[in-house]
């Protein structure tokens, strides 16, 4: 009876905690694209473009519905304690005797105590010279330039949660090499105090080991903060919320054999900021086409039904009437008009210029990326190389310290060197990726590939 009541309880216990905590259950490492998806379907600033964009569709909806008639309604109650009256005199009969009209004074209402209205009005726009359909295709060019700018931000989005992953891992090597280099430290100091007892060192050799035992216990501290600002950071951007789950990833180097004139053709086809541009041209010289449509005339047709009690005879009942008819709507301000288009003439400039701006400024980005990654992948080699020197020469001067050859002096200096070299190359690869993502970026969101 107890073996089964203790079976019993454990699969109770084993149920509760599945379905409290599956997630600490099963968790797993977090990788780079777990905070890519996070960051773009949570991320309030990308919210914030969604919005803007259904914004702007449903403007795009409401320029639609300028082209279909528009419908009113009213409705009219009153009520008076006095109505009017008129006097007035007429005759009533003829006098017998004189033949003169017998006049009589009579009194007349001028309403009613109780008046009723009902209007149903249909208007619909018939010839506008452009403007309804001018006002649509401006507001089809917005919801497009808020789609661009959506995805523009995804893309920089993107670009900065990959920058901070890189930079958490470049802050994840930086504790290691700092840890190893303490670790480094502390035999190096074990070894020197063993000899200041034998009488090999001096106490000022002890003390020279110690106070870079120091520096690396508080080179140490300083990475363990960066390195848990990252994290933080990391988090922040991808709206995660940190439950202290591991983080998998290397920073590896792949060198990038693409030429700027291949990019920048990319880019001349990617980049929204280019498509955008585009967009504001067509939308000035849609602006400019209708300035001047505002200045011509413009056809409406028009019907309405009228419910009114009391009624067209002024008797107190329900009478119903149609009323249809078109209209003519046209205004000129023969004093602005030159003013008008004048406006309308420079916005247009304005929209071609800035087209060839952003243009000569995507070249320029992209020239300068593909410049600076040139110079990051040199440095990564450079610091390679220089890595495995310095490894090298740890190697040796380990060696000849344990034979008496070199001082610990010398093989602090190896130490250093070593670990400095850790700290350069890793950085190197850092800026490296993060240099590929501002160069992805500047293409428009995309490295090219073969066939582009």
């Amino acid at each position: 009876m107890n073996i089964q009541r203790k079976i019993i309880f454990l699969f109770l216990t084993s149920a509760v905690l599945f379905c409290a905590g599956p997630a600490r259950l099963f968790s797993r490492p977090l990788e780079m694209e777990d905070f890519l998806s996070s960051a773009l379907e949570n991320s309030f600033a990308l919210r914030r473009a969604r919005e803007k964009a259904r914004g702007a569709e449903g403007s795009r909806s409401e320029a639609l519905g300028s082209f279909f008639p528009s419908f009113s309604a009213s409705w009219q109650g009153t009520y008076t304690d006095t109505v009017p009256e008129m006097e007035f005199v007429m005759p009533v009969a003829v006098d017998p005797i004189t033949g003169n009209f017998i006049f009589e004074e009579s009194t007349v209402e001028m309403g009613q105590k109780e008046a009723y209205s009902a209007r149903i009005q249909l208007r619909q726009p018939l010839f506008t010279f452009g403007l309804i359909r001018g006002g649509y295709a401006l507001s089809s060019y917005a919801h497009q330039i808020q789609t661009l700018d959506y995805q523009r931000q995804r893309d920089v989005i993107e670009a900065e949660v990959k920058q901070l992953f890189y930079g958490f891992l470049l802050a994840r090597e930086m504790v290691d090499i700092a840890r190893e280099q303490k670790s480094l430290m502390e035999e190096n100091l074990n070894s020197t105090r063993a000899l200041f007892r034998a009488g090999r060192v001096s106490d000022l050799d002890v003390n020279r080991v110690r106070s870079h035992l120091l520096m690396a216990e508080d080179g140490l501290e300083e990475a363990v903060s960066i390195f848990e600002n990252s994290r933080e950071a990391l988090f922040s951007i991808s709206v995660m919320e940190d439950t202290g789950e591991e983080i998998t990833g290397e920073l590896e180097y792949s060198g990038i054999d693409i030429s700027a004139e291949d990019i920048i053709k990319l880019a001349m086809r990617e980049r929204n900021e280019l498509e955008m541009a585009r967009l504001n041209v067509d939308i000035a010289r849609r602006q400019q086409k209708m300035d001047m449509a505002q200045n011509l005339p413009r056809l409406y047709g028009f019907a309405s039904y009228n419910l009114d009690r009391p009624d067209q005879s002024m008797r107190d009942r329900w009478g119903e009437s149609w009323v249809a008819g078109g209209m003519i709507e046209m205004d000129i301000p023969l004093a602005s008009v030159p003013g008008q288009m004048k406006k309308a003439d420079a916005r247009l400039n304005e929209a071609r210029n800035g087209k060839k701006d952003i243009k000569q400024g995507v070249k320029l980005q992209v020239r300068n990326a593909r410049r600076d990654l040139s110079r990051m992948e040199k440095r990564v080699s450079f610091t390679e190389e220089n890595l495995q020197i310095t490894s090298d020469n740890l190697d040796t001067a380990r060696r000849k310290y344990e034979r008496g050859r070199i001082s610990n002096i010398e093989l602090n200096e190896a130490i250093l060197d070593y670990t400095s070299a850790r700290r350069e190359y890793v950085s190197a690869v850092h800026d490296f990726l993060s240099g590929v993502e501002d160069l992805r970026l500047a293409a428009g969101g995309r490295l090219p590939k073969k066939g582009d």
